[in-house]
């Protein structure tokens, strides 16, 4: 049996920053401003840093952030895993399998803690979002997705964001979680559900579930409790994995964040999914392929990818089918890549052995080298673009550094 857990709680991070300049927005990342984009921001693992934002008079003290009377231990990071939002908030993962959570203008603080199961072992962490509600701007709560070998569990709390308690669920269930999203019928958050995207142990197949929300577990009791037992039959929707059942997706790109999927074919055949509806919304066909490595822009518009040589840097528009060549990569390999959503500009993190930043033009395939991102120990976890272009977050062990493009 495996254990899914969703789950959120209030707590403190400790953060560091290089400045904060709230007097004017972030502009996009594009092509007219790239040379700019540089360091503004750096959270530190290691550092115990509180003032300003809870100062004491002992400068001893750990902070209480929600004044409940409870101080709250400094977390200890042994990798730079996180998820953030176009609000700025980020949830970053601990070693004990928790995540911390800070919100746009870290004046609050939430630490998810996934319970012990019945042999007092934490879960694993897998995966964590948070709650997309286009309708909304308070992106709360944050979804996180555990598992460990007894039970599916899905728990969520506000911290009392919205006040009002929010139920918690588990399911018994054998399925292996692999990503969580969310979707939101309404601009009401209480609407909004959780999707899992899971692995058939038996049978090594996809499937996706749509959980309940929290009103619909509200509805599916008769009594009030912060946990129920949901039956997969009644209380789980089950969605087509649209690529299980398609004979050109050989080939799955990863790191493409959910619902969006992007998969590809030896003859070059490039379909982009939308796994909350099962079907695939877009199709083109690339010489050169199979594409294996590359990332959507946050619309899903474009695809950047490279081939399996890493020879060349391509851009693939899926809403004309054109797929044009950037760059010549001559064997240099890129952690992590992106594209905005104007297209204008191809992100490139640690480039082969460099821990550093750059950048192509995609209409002259100039490369830009923008400089080395923050010392780490070792090579980074995670690397993400925000939807909206402006923020670039690198993750390792010892912190995340924000990259924003500087506008002094």
């Amino acid at each position: 049996m495996r254990r899914l857990l969703i789950l959120l709680s209030l707590t403190l991070l400790t953060i560091q920053l290089y400045a904060q300049d709230d007097s004017a927005p972030t502009p996009p990342i594009s092509a007219d401003n790239i040379t700019a984009l540089a360091p503004s921001a750096q959270i530190d693992f290691d550092a115990q840093f509180y003032d300003p934002f809870f100062p004491s008079p002992n400068p001893e003290a750990t902070p209480d952030p929600d004044g409940r009377g409870e101080p709250i231990p400094a977390a200890e990071f042994e990798t730079g895993w996180f998820v953030s939002d176009d609000a700025g908030r980020y949830a970053i993962q601990t070693v004990d399998q928790g995540l911390w959570v800070v919100d746009a203008d870290y004046t609050r603080w939430y630490r998810i803690q996934p319970p012990r199961n019945a042999d007092e072992l934490r879960p694993t962490f897998i995966d964590a979002v948070f709650n997309d509600n286009p309708q909304n701007s308070a992106r709360w709560p944050l979804f996180a997705v555990y598992a460990d070998s007894q039970r599916y569990t899905v728990m969520v709390e506000d911290g009392g964001i919205y006040g009002n308690p929010l139920i918690s669920f588990f399911v018994n269930s054998t399925q292996q979680p692999g990503s969580i999203w969310s979707t939101c019928a309404t601009d009401n958050n209480y609407d909004c559900n959780p999707v899992v995207e899971l692995t058939d142990p038996a049978t090594s197949e996809g499937i996706v579930w749509q959980l309940p929300s929290n009103n619909q577990l509200t509805a599916m009791q008769l009594e009030f409790s912060t946990m129920m037992e949901i039956d997969v039959e009644s209380g789980v929707t089950e969605i087509l994995y649209g690529p299980g059942a398609d004979e050109d997706a050989l080939i799955r790109i990863g790191r493409i964040e959910p619902p969006f999927a992007v998969t590809t074919s030896p003859e070059g055949a490039v379909k982009r999914w939308d796994l909350g509806q099962g079907v695939a919304t877009a199709e083109a066909t690339v010489e050169n392929g199979p594409a294996v490595f590359g990332q959507l822009s946050a619309d899903g518009r474009y695809l950047t990818w490279r081939d399996p040589m890493n020879e060349t840097l391509y851009l693939l528009d899926f809403e004309n089918g054109e797929n044009r060549t950037i760059a010549d990569l001559n064997g240099d390999y890129a952690q992590f890549l992106f594209v905005t959503n104007d297209a204008s500009v191809i992100l490139g993190v640690h480039i082969n052995d460099d821990p550093v930043v750059v950048a192509w033009d995609t209409a002259t395939g100039d490369r830009v080298e923008l400089g080395e991102y923050r010392e780490c120990s070792r090579e980074l976890d995670m690397a993400r673009l925000s939807a909206d272009d402006t923020t670039l977050t690198i993750g390792c062990d010892t912190g995340l550094e924000i990259w924003q493009i500087a506008t002094d």
